[in-house]
Formats: structure tokens, sequence, C-alpha cells
């Protein structure tokens, strides 16, 4: 499973502290834990940063990717800077200032998840790298010229160079022949290149080499890297050193012990072959009780579902082992080819991936949920209300908050979080079955779907003001606010889409908080109704 860093360190170049100040005094879904410095030149900031905003016309900003190597870089920079100074400006995004809150929180927002992206994708890169690393075998890969682009330690073990020597290089200069030396030779490396190249289809070939060790038999294992149309783009390849070996058995096993994943081999007819201790580990099963027969994982364990993923090339299933919890399993096949290409058994591979979807189905939590108040997010609403003003009825109310400024400049942020909280549990207990959203700062909205009674809706609206109202004025911070609300119904004003009704809904919004604030206003159906 991969974490993320505790920390994201996001460092301004700014003459000032004015853009720290407003990220700090932000109300954002906090995605990641983050701080914020700021420092008054390139050469004064700290290269560790996770995430470099430079603001207007900094001195040395065309070396900011020397300056912060492993950074995201952001220019923040009016109009005017930006027809001045943009020319060999090397960074990762452009931000047009000014900037409203809203704006930099959505920004600063998508900023963290494309850096925990970054994160995630460096940290499985630099895992795949170990990963090689600790193979015994030779593993490569080759474009489709034949350059060796990556290889292993075992690799170059074998060839007894540096990988500076071999990546970027073909076939010849790696393993120290001249093309005359080859042509007279029974190497047979770049020939059984070409077999793959010219079928496109993987190869399992035995091969003689001459390593740093002399003369080796290796049983290589070779797949063509292809494009989405098909096109070659290049090899790749895993080679074991049979020399010393006697037994194809052991030879197998070695390989397939060896991965991380559960792995199954049967035969032409389904009987099981070979089994790896994670298929043990998974299945709860002794290999010895099932080789030489067949074998079906539903006869293993209970299988709660299964579907078919990826265009229906893989299997996904949900199942139970004995005295676990559940595990999700995704289940690849591969046919096993004899030289004639006849089918002489199956691999079959499987991952757990349980761990996987728990943290993919969080972080899509974290972005549907707004950490302050617990209502929907803004995303959430637009994600999940595609197309719901075509399938079904749908009311939407925009509430407002009037005069909440004061309550943050007057007794400080904590008491407007305060607020908005109370805000969130009432219109909850209030709309219990609808969708209660916080769209940002102090502006919601409840979307109710399905088979909605516009006068039912209403007198639930005003209710839900007269509630706020009472709590408002408990409270001495709060006795000046108020509330405002827009209603709209998809069936009244005969709109198609959902885009359509919530700008209905915002405009008779304006008009309550015009006409005096603390009221709603219908649109389409109704005339304005006070709230009483």
């Amino acid at each position: 499973m991969f974490e993320a860093s505790d920390l994201v360190r996001i460092v301004i170049i700014s003459g000032n502290d004015a853009l720290q100040r407003a990220i700090g005094g932000l109300n954002h879904s906090t995605i990641a834990y983050f701080y914020v410095m700021t420092a008054r030149s390139i050469r004064s900031a700290s290269s560790r940063a996770d995430i470099a905003i430079v603001c207007g016309d900094v001195e040395g900003r065309e070396k900011l990717r020397s300056a912060f190597p492993t950074a995201l870089i952001v220019w923040l920079a009016s109009a005017q800077e930006m027809a001045h100074g943009a020319a060999g400006l090397d960074v990762d995004e452009v931000w047009t200032a000014p900037m409203q809150p809203e704006e930099l929180a959505l920004r600063l927002n998508c900023l963290l998840n494309r850096h925990l992206t970054k994160q995630r994708n460096d940290f499985y890169a630099k895992a795949l790298g170990v990963a090689l690393n600790n193979l015994p075998d030779l593993f490569w890969i080759k474009s489709h010229k034949g350059t060796h682009l990556k290889v292993n330690d075992a690799f170059c073990d074998c060839v007894g160079k540096t990988r500076v020597d071999i990546e970027g290089f073909g076939h010849h200069h790696v393993w120290g022949l001249t093309k005359e030396e080859y042509d007279k030779s029974d190497y047979v490396c770049v020939d059984t290149d070409e077999v793959v190249i010219a079928t496109k289809q993987p190869g399992v070939f035995d091969e003689l080499v001459m390593s740093a060790r002399g003369l080796r038999q290796f049983k290589t294992y070779k797949s063509p890297i292809l494009g989405d149309a098909g096109e070659f783009l290049g090899t790749v390849g895993i080679a074991r050193d049979i020399t010393d070996l006697r037994n194809i058995d052991a030879k197998l096993k070695i390989v397939l012990n060896g991965v991380p994943f559960a792995l199954l081999v049967t035969d032409e007819t389904g009987r099981a072959i070979h089994t790896n201790p994670k298929f043990e580990e998974i299945f709860r099963v002794d290999s010895e009780a099932v080789l030489g027969h067949p074998i079906d994982v539903a006869d293993l364990v209970t299988i709660i579902s299964r579907q078919q993923i990826n265009n229906g090339t893989e299997e996904e299933i949900l199942i139970q082992a004995a005295n676990d919890e559940p595990a999700q399993i995704v289940i690849k096949r591969a046919d096993i080819l004899d030289i004639f290409d006849h089918v002489v058994g199956t691999l079959n591979i499987y991952i757990d991936v349980t761990r996987s979807r728990a943290i993919d189905q969080k972080l899509k939590e974290m972005a549907y949920t707004d950490e302050l108040t617990g209502l929907y997010t803004r995303h959430y609403l637009f994600h999940e209300l595609a197309g719901a003003v075509k399938a079904d009825s749908l009311a939407l109310l925009s509430l407002d908050l009037d005069n909440f400024k004061s309550v943050n400049d007057r007794h400080g942020h904590a008491a407007g979080d305060h607020l908005l909280k109370r805000v969130g549990r009432i219109m909850r207990e209030v709309f219990p079955d609808a969708l209660c959203v916080r769209l940002g700062g102090d502006e919601f909205l409840v979307a109710q779907i399905g088979d909605v009674d516009p006068s039912a809706f209403t007198a639930t609206a005003h209710h839900l003001l007269n509630k706020l109202k009472t709590s408002f004025a408990s409270s001495d911070h709060t006795s000046q606010v108020s509330s405002s609300g827009g209603i709209a119904f998809s069936e009244c004003l005969g709109d198609e889409n959902f885009d359509s009704l919530l700008s209905k809904s915002d405009h008779a919004l304006y008009a309550a908080k015009r006409g005096g604030k603390g009221q709603i206003v219908v649109q389409g159906c109704v005339q304005k109704e006070a709230a009483q």
C-alpha cells in the first residue's frame, strides 16, 4: 500500500506574506497536510520544497528548475507580467493574479492532488527499480531500434559493465562483440529478438551468451511492446542462467515462488501442476493436496461476487476464505505455448487488490466530503447529479448566510467555522433524505431527487430557515446572521439540465437577498415567500 508523506512542503517566493496569509485563511477540503513558508528570493528558499509558488517578476526565475529540482513549480503573475516575462520559463503551472479565495482553494487542492499523484508515481517507479534489481534474473527493455533502455543489476553483473555503459547502447557494444565476431558465432540473442519483432508475439528461447563469467546458457523470455494501434515499440526480456540447473521443475519453481502474487499453473486438461506459497496463503490450501487434480478456486473459498474487467480480459472476484476478512482478487490468465504454439497449459495470476481498492475508496470519500461540515462537496454534487434532471424531477434550494463575514471579522475564523458546522448539522436534520452540499465559503445547496412535492419542499425550506434563525439568535456572536434561500423545481421550469436549474435557484437566492434577506424566493412556481 502506498502511503503519502506526512507533510507537503510549500515554499512561496514573494516580496510579502500576502499569499501565505491567503492560503492560511482558506476553508477548503484538506487532502494532505501541508505547511507554508515565504522566502524573499529564490536563493534564500529551501530546495527541499515539494511545491514552489513564485509570485510575479522574481529575480532568477530562469533558474527555477535547478533551484527546485523535485518540486512542482507554479508561477503566479498578472497578465501584464506574463506578457513580458514568460519567455523561457520552465514551470508546471501558471496562475493568473489576482485570484479569488475560492479559485485559490480549488487550484491548491488540485496542485496537492497532482503532488500526491507525482509522489505515488515516483514511489512506484523506485519500487519497480528496487524489485527488478532484487531479481536474480537478467531484465532489460529495448527500443524498436535495439537500444537498451533499462537493465537491472543482474544484467550489469552478467555483462561486466556499469549501467552507464549499457543503457543507450545496442547489442554488440553491450556484449563487447564486433558485428563480424557476432556473425561468425553461435550467439542467437539478436536472432530471437527478430522473431519476436516479426511475429509480435512473446517467445521463450534457449540462448548461448558470452558473459563476464564465460559462455553461459540462458532461458530467455521475450515479449514485444506494442502501441495502441498494434505498432511495434520495443521488447522486454527476462533471462535466467540455467547453465548449472539440471531440472526444469527447479527452474520453474524458482521463477514462480519468487513473485509477490499467487500463481497457479495448470496443464491443458486443467490439472494443477504448480502453485506458489502466495497461492497457498490466499486460498488456504496445501499444494500437495491439489497438485495433479483439476482445480477451481470456487472449491477452495466462497466467492461472494465476480465481474469481468478491462474489457473482459481479466476477472475480479470478492472471496471469503475460512476465518478471514473478504478479499478482492484480480485474476489474469495466459496460455502457455510450446515451440509449435500449441496450448500446453495456463498460467493463472491472482493479485490481492483489497488494500489498493480501500485506498481508492478513501481518496474518493476525501474528495467528496467537506472536511469542516461533513456535507458533500461541489465535486460530488456535479458528479452525482449528472443527467439527474432528465431522469427525475429535481428540487434545488440555494442557501447563503447573510452577514457571515462579520462573524469572522469580529470573533475570528474559529467562530465562523463553528457556525458553518452548526449550519451543516441543521441542514442534515431538516433534509435527512436530500443531498446537502457545501458549495464553498458560506454557500450551501439542498438537492431533492425523485418524486418532489413543490409545496412540501418549500415548506421544509421555510422550516430550515426558521431553525437556523433560532440557532443564530441563541448566541451573541451570531445574532446578526440570517439566511436567504432560492428554490427552483425542474418540473415547474422545464429545465433539461442541472446547470440551468442551478442557475435558476441562484437567481432566486439573489432576489431574496436583494429583497431584504432572511427569506426565500421560489423561481417559476410561486412568488417570493418570506420565512415565518
